[in-house]
């Protein structure tokens, strides 16, 4: 930064904290400023919700690039946006939260929305409330570092399937969209860590229950990264308790490269069992259900195979 730009942010800083700056007010279409009765307004309910992103223009304010807080309204025409969202409580706290939303919302004439929060542990829970109806109004469409609460008996963003998820067991969605659902917790034991993964996935026309094998038996030996992981075991199986082609599997592998919160060198264990099936409603797309756990030699859960097949029952094509 050139010197004197650098000073000038300075002075306006000192200036801010002395005599306080105004929160920004934004309006996102041209032209004259429509009558608030003709206008949609969003707001946030703390300096550490973020709207980044309406649709595709950047939404950034002079306080956030001075101090990484947010403060500002945004006017909207009457219309459906894209909205992408975080909540972010800054490197001065011990353990910072980073949780990342896309909503899609409808925004009415003379409605005011705010993007509200709750902190749950590591992660932040983000949602809209329109302050004029008392409603909670939108709809996610991706998210990031998400808790589960009580509230999300149901993980029903996408339109190919539903998932009822675990409740009071902590564990947080690290990534969901329209295909692809993951969700993790940590374990009991040192660097121990379980993780539910729902994707979908383009299939061919398939004829037979034998065809279906064959392609899923080679589509994951593509995927296996011989590099990091090293295999123990890697059983399949027909699932006959489906009302579609599906197959049943149970693997476990050295993983050389696992994440870990110790320093701990040794390695660590992958163990999954999942089902590949076709989706009984769109014949040319598949789903992939897995149930997985990270430990050290020793520390196996028995209970894997039958709490996978448990979790599975949950997820509704």
């Amino acid at each position: 930064m050139h010197i004197r730009t650098f000073l000038y942010s300075i002075i306006l800083c000192g200036l801010c904290l002395l005599v306080g700056c105004a929160h920004s007010k934004i309006q996102l279409y041209d032209g004259e400023k429509l009558p608030t009765a003709e206008q949609a307004t969003l707001i946030t309910d703390s300096k550490d919700v973020t709207i980044a992103w309406i649709d595709d223009k950047n939404i950034t304010t002079f306080q956030q690039l001075m101090n990484n807080k947010w403060d500002a309204e945004v006017f909207l025409k009457p219309g459906k946006y894209e909205i992408d969202t975080k909540f972010w409580n800054g490197p001065t706290f011990k353990q910072h939260i980073n949780s990342h939303y896309l909503f899609k919302l409808e925004a009415l004439p003379g409605h005011t929305y705010q993007i509200k929060h709750r902190v749950v542990d590591k992660s932040a829970k983000l949602w809209i409330m329109d302050l004029t109806t008392s409603e909670q109004v939108g709809k996610i469409l991706a998210s990031e570092n998400e808790p589960i609460t009580e509230n999300d008996a149901i993980l029903k963003q996408s339109i190919y399937f539903k998932f009822s998820p675990p409740i009071n067991e902590q564990w947080i969605v690290i990534y969901r969209n329209n295909y692809q659902t993951t969700l993790a917790k940590k374990g009991n034991k040192l660097d121990e860590t379980y993780g539910i993964n729902i994707m979908l996935f383009e299939l061919p026309s398939l004829e037979s229950k034998e065809n279906f094998f064959e392609y899923v038996k080679a589509d994951r030996e593509k995927d296996k990264d011989s590099k990091r992981f090293n295999t123990i075991k890697d059983d399949m199986n027909y699932y006959q308790e489906f009302d579609d082609f599906c197959v049943g599997y149970h693997s476990a592998a050295e993983d050389k490269e696992a994440k870990k919160r110790s320093t701990n060198k040794k390695i660590m264990i992958l163990e999954m069992v999942g089902y590949v099936c076709r989706h009984p409603k769109n014949k040319n797309i598949g789903v992939t259900f897995d149930f997985s756990h990270r430990y050290y030699k020793g520390n196996e859960d028995e209970s894997l195979a039958l709490r996978a097949k448990e979790l599975f029952k949950n997820l509704e094509l």
